[in-house]
């Protein structure tokens, strides 16, 4: 398996912390955004998520032949991931309490985000690179869909932006910092049912949780930028696997391990 090197992070921090708190923070300017400046977070919204689907579309199908190269049952495992971020998005839609559903959702959803960034940083840098990029972009649309709804549920400005950071910023690098606690100690079958578990997530939020942020973005401009996330992605990937990133570094029968500082 690939390594966590904390010297290449900033400040001495592993670079999925460094990536979810990146996260954190383009959360947090969403929401700041749509409660100071509403109809400019409006217009370019629709544009931040059409290229992270892009990305995350293509980040899943890089990283799921890596679950199953190590797991038999690292299929079902993606099934899984995917059927969790499902239930969370309809759970959200329901009509009543339709404020807390939501709040509810986006936090589990971003805790797993924050989660998923561990597992693809210990997968390969050039996975975690790929989808923290597209996580990070996704989360301004994810903070700013939050607050909206909060608003909209009558919530004061102050609780829905404080209950914002906390549902849709906060919750990432919680989940990385619970998800770097526990890597270390995954053996090859376990690392490659949670990796299959984090592509299962990707590919839901790429390819049907962020295209109805598009809003109306019309056909011409949501498929542009949509193919151009996806095909900077693969071009990331083959640029990497240039530069020696070979596949066959990471199907190591050792344990998992992260090196620390």
């Amino acid at each position: 398996m690939g390594e966590i090197d904390a010297s290449v992070g900033v400040f001495g921090w592993p670079p999925a912390l460094v990536a979810s708190v990146l996260a954190a923070t383009m959360a947090s300017v969403g929401i700041f955004a749509v409660s100071t400046r509403p109809d400019t977070a409006q217009r370019y919204r629709p544009y931040f998520a059409a290229l992270a689907s892009g990305i995350l579309l293509s980040t899943a199908m890089f990283i799921l032949p890596e679950a199953f190269g190590g797991s038999q049952a690292a299929p079902l495992a993606a099934l899984a991931g995917y059927f969790t971020l499902f239930v969370f998005s309809r759970f959200a839609r329901r009509p009543e309490g339709r404020a807390f559903a939501a709040f509810f959702a986006i936090a589990a959803h971003s805790t797993l985000d924050g989660m998923e960034y561990g597992l693809l940083f210990a997968a390969s840098d050039v996975a975690g690179f790929l989808g923290a990029f597209g996580l990070i972009m996704h989360e301004f649309a994810e903070g700013v869909v939050l607050f909206l709804i909060l608003r909209g549920a009558g919530v004061p400005k102050v609780i829905a932006l404080l209950a914002a950071l906390f549902g849709a910023a906060l919750t990432t690098p919680m989940g990385t910092l619970a998800t770097l606690a526990v890597v270390p100690d995954l053996s090859l079958e376990q690392f490659s049912l949670a990796l299959g578990y984090a592509a299962g997530a990707l590919l839901f939020v790429g390819a049907s949780q962020l295209p109805e942020e598009f809003g109306e973005l019309g056909f011409k401009s949501s498929v542009a930028t949509y193919a151009f996330g996806a095909i900077l992605a693969i071009l990331l990937m083959w640029s990497s696997h240039m530069h020696g990133h070979s596949h066959s570094e990471h199907h190591s029968t050792a344990p998992v391990t992260l090196a620390r500082s």
